[in-house]
């Protein structure tokens, strides 16, 4: 065949809808093509084959298609070239045989080549600024041009020029020589001119302020507070600045910040969103039309029996991340009744219908009895075994690196209605999202409603219900396990502040929801606008600072600054958290809070070890052999007392702690961190008069401890 066309390349439009977009020239391979999409922003991305498209037509004479195994989003672009190596490969001997084609193949790709290095040029020369003059131009010297911008000159001629002094040009040449760090560095030994950064930093940062230089509790400065008409009050004093000796780890904060580009949360914009109101049963597919049934926008059973499922297609596999919301109004007439509501997923064929009984789904199954996990047509009890109460929960589903978390909670917010499950994420083929409704009790039972979804990210979905309620994912690494919550109106397009929950002895990421005093202060921190995140150890949850609990907590606060937008960060700990926090700051892996709150709160490992209640769980945590001898040796460097008070970076604290707490002293923990950290931290401060001994409750101090933080975050 002939070369008997000069097209080498086809341009398309995505319309939301099509897969398929053909190219009407000849490829040899199906890797002879170089594809690209431009989004909306006209970033442009090269495909990869066999991932994000696959070729048919390859050794054809008439083209092909390059088929997306999902719709080109509407607006857009594709672009298909072909794309050659520049190689003869075709190897004729002397007086072999003359076969025809495999000469024409070798003109052809010839030619296919030179076509490929016109389109190329013909690129280039779109794209070059063009001087329609004719001359003979030569750039200035490197010593006539170095610090300086490059312009015009009267003939026309490039020439280097000084720019505008004091001007952003001028400051980004200064900045750029090698003398140019030296403009924004501080050092505390100069002296530098009023009215500059450097005078502004030398009148915060102090360097021989040592412990002993504390004034006394009396002389009403840092470090000392007061319980004024209920309100506690510190006292202020510009006699004691800040020491920040660990500025690297604040930038290495601002600049995991900075990377919104790579979050995700901030692929929201890429997700292939699909919501239903419920009008109808459009979109869904079940044994039949009529497996459920709709009446004013909700989804109720229609007598069909294991058959009352529907699903909608999904494709998300073993691997794709996915977010899912809904309503169930769950309806409880105080007796039994047969059947029930479940929302889950499965892996059947995408848009196919749930097989009977709910054989291949998971997620969660809500009965007269309770709401249990369902997974594989078998129900069982989920970690929360209360028999659930009636009324709106919201569920959530989402699918990450690990885990698909489904999880579900009373809208009204009352204490130990949450119920969650997740499977490891490549157990389970995530095909189809599948709701079912077999609620004998039909349009007087449960019901389903408003439901969202969101393909290819576990960000947020751009829709109008997504933010009317809170939502909790329940996830982790593979290690460590998270409970995430986010409060009603987020939208991952907008930052919110966050708080990281350090939990107590013996406690867990989950304690958060299932202790009562836990329980109000997450609550009280997401009414309040925050995101939330708990975090331990799988399976080991006394773990006092060590290792394995500053990992956990450095991968968590890794999660949430990659998959939610956080405009400011705080921490809140109870008890044996105080102590996972300041070792996990001190060793640098965490960023730099904007305050600490605590209850209870430790600070001094010996004390702790001291204290009868505590010293087990101690030496499990360290290894600490049975008759102590150890000690020193294995929890060197794990004691936040014992640690340079500059190394708390001046963060702002909160105490709570009950005077009569005989479990954690705060005469050995509070009080001597507070002295500590008075070298560096201008508040400080404590409320007086908790009594309730070390689990005192919280609640008539939930708003001073929201009111605090926010303080710091707004």
């Amino acid at each position: 065949m002939t070369v008997s066309t000069v097209v080498d390349h086809n341009d398309y439009t995505g319309n939301g809808v099509t897969t398929s977009f053909p190219y009407t020239f000849r490829i040899f391979t199906t890797d002879n093509l170089l594809v690209t999409v431009t989004d909306l922003n006209l970033t442009e991305t090269v495909l990869t084959l066999d991932t994000d498209y696959s070729v048919t037509g390859a050794g054809g004479y008439s083209g092909g298609n390059v088929v997306l195994p999902s719709p080109l989003a509407s607006g857009w672009k594709i672009s298909i070239a072909r794309d050659l190596d520049p190689t003869q490969e075709t190897d004729l001997r002397n007086q072999g045989k003359f076969f025809a084609e495999v000469h024409e193949d070798a003109f052809d790709k010839l030619t296919m080549l030179i076509q490929q290095a016109f389109s190329r040029l013909n690129i280039f020369n779109r794209r070059s600024v063009k001087v329609p003059e004719d001359g003979n131009w030569v750039a200035p010297r490197i010593a006539d041009r170095k610090n300086k911008l490059f312009a015009w000159g009267d003939s026309g001629q490039p020439i280097a020029v000084l720019p505008p002094n004091a001007s952003a040009s001028d400051v980004m040449i200064e900045l750029a020589k090698p003398t140019g760090a030296g403009l924004v560095g501080f050092n505390d030994a100069l002296t530098y001119p009023g009215g500059t950064v450097g005078e502004g930093l030398s009148r915060v940062v102090a360097s021989t302020t040592t412990v002993s230089d504390l004034p006394a509790p009396t002389s009403g400065l840092m470090g000392t507070s007061y319980n004024v008409n209920g309100q506690t009050i510190w006292a202020d004093t510009d006699a004691f600045g800040l020491k920040y000796n660990k500025v690297s780890m604040l930038m290495r904060h601002l600049a995991l910040l900075g990377q919104g580009g790579t979050r995700e949360y901030a692929r929201w914009a890429d997700q292939v969103i699909y919501e239903d109101t419920f009008t109808n049963l459009s979109g869904w597919t079940g044994s039949s039309p009529t497996a459920m049934q709709v009446s004013a926008n909700k989804v109720y059973g229609n007598g069909n029996g294991g058959n009352s499922g529907m699903s909608h297609a999904l494709s998300a596999g073993t691997t794709g991340k996915f977010r899912m919301r809904c309503l169930v109004n769950y309806v409880d007439t105080g007796g039994s009744y047969s059947g029930g509501v479940f929302v889950g997923i499965n892996g059947g064929t995408p848009g196919s219908a749930p097989a009977a009984g709910l054989s291949d789904s998971f997620g969660i199954y809500f009965t007269y009895s309770g709401i249990q996990q369902m997974l594989n047509g078998v129900a069982s009890n989920t970690t929360n075994t209360t028999p659930a109460s009636a009324g709106v929960y919201e569920v959530t589903i989402s699918a990450d690196d690990k885990f698909i978390s489904v999880t579900t909670h009373n809208t009204n917010e009352s204490f130990g209605y949450e119920y969650v499950v997740r499977l490891a994420r490549a157990s389970k083929s995530c095909n189809n999202i599948v709701l079912f409704n077999s609620d004998a009790r039909q349009l007087t039972g449960s019901s389903i409603q408003s439901l969202c979804l969101g393909v290819g990210s576990n960000a947020t979905v751009k829709s109008n219900f997504e933010g009317n309620y809170p939502s909790i994912v329940w996830t982790g690494d593979g290690t460590n396990d998270f409970r995430i919550v986010t409060p009603a109106g987020y939208d991952s397009r907008k930052a919110r502040p966050a708080v990281m929950l350090f939990h107590g002895n013996g406690t867990n990421e989950r304690s958060w929801a299932t202790n009562a005093n836990y329980d109000k202060i997450s609550k009280a921190f997401v009414a309040d606008g925050f995101i939330v995140i708990s975090a331990a150890v799988s399976g080991s949850y006394s773990t006092w600072g060590n290792i394995s609990a500053q990992a956990c907590y450095y991968s968590a606060y890794r999660t949430l600054m990659q998959n939610y937008n956080i405009s400011a960060f705080s921490v809140f700990a109870n008890s044996m958290g105080g102590i996972e926090f300041f070792n996990t700051l001190i060793s640098e892996n965490l960023g730099v809070p904007c305050c600490f709150v605590g209850t209870s709160p430790t600070a001094n490992l010996l004390s702790c070890y001291n204290s009868s209640t505590l010293t087990s769980s101690i030496k499990s945590a360290y290894g600490i052999a049975s008759d102590g001898s150890d000690y020193a040796t294995k929890t060197s460097g794990f004691d936040p007392v014992l640690k340079r008070p500059d190394e708390l970076l001046g963060i702002p604290q909160l105490w709570l702690t009950a005077s009569d707490d005989t479990i954690v002293l705060p005469s050995e923990n509070r009080d001597i961190m507070m002295k500590l950290s008075a070298i560096s931290t201008r508040k400080i401060s404590k409320v007086d008069g908790i009594t309730g001994g070390h689990s005192f409750d919280v609640t008539p101090y939930l708003a001073t401890i929201v009111n605090f933080v926010r303080t710091y975050t707004a």
